[in-house]
This record gives structure tokens, sequence and C-alpha cells, in this order.
């Protein structure tokens, strides 16, 4: 198991240095969406007061997550409604020709 590495990031105009298993490309990338997250929460309600900014921009991307979670989940759950159709079928061309 990695014990990780420190990286650099800037979020909202403030720098932090954090310990991270993720690589540091991945770990940026994600510090620049929560950073774009921020700024567009901030320009949208003119609001610059960063506590405020985070938690709002943390409830935006959480409602993204759950969005793709039960995306997902939905996505899953058709998907083995057709394989469970498919193998119905199969099995039933199989029982009429004989084949076990």
């Amino acid at each position: 198991m990695s014990q990780g590495h420190n990286v650099k990031i800037e979020v909202f105009g403030s720098e932090y240095i954090i310990r991270t298993s993720e690589s540091e490309e991945v770990t940026r990338s994600y510090a620049q969406y929560i950073d774009s997250k921020m700024r567009e929460i901030s320009n949208k309600t003119g609001n610059f007061e960063p506590n405020r900014i985070s938690t709002l921009a943390m409830l935006s991307i959480t409602h993204e997550l759950f969005t793709l979670r039960n995306q997902f989940a939905r996505n899953e759950e058709e998907m083995n409604r057709r394989v469970k159709t498919a193998m119905d079928k199969i099995n039933s061309i199989l029982e009429k020709s004989g084949a076990e």
C-alpha cells in the first residue's frame, strides 16, 4: 500500500499541500474542478465568502455525484434485465434444439 506523497494545489485563491496516494495530475484535476465550481457559484451569487462558497460547491458536487449514482444504478438494472432476456432466449433456443 502506497504511503502517498505531497501535492500542492490551489482552490479559490488559497494554496494547500495535501498528502495523497493519487497521482499529482489526478489530484490537481480534482482541485481544478472544485475551484471552477466555486468560481462558478461565486460569479452566479456575487458572494465571495469562501466558507459559504465552499459549502454551496460541496452541495452542488454532491448533487452531481448522487445523480450519477442513480443513473448508474438504473443503467445497471436495465443491463441486467437485457442480459436476463437474452439468456432466456438462448436457453429457449437450446431447449428447442435439444442441446444442453
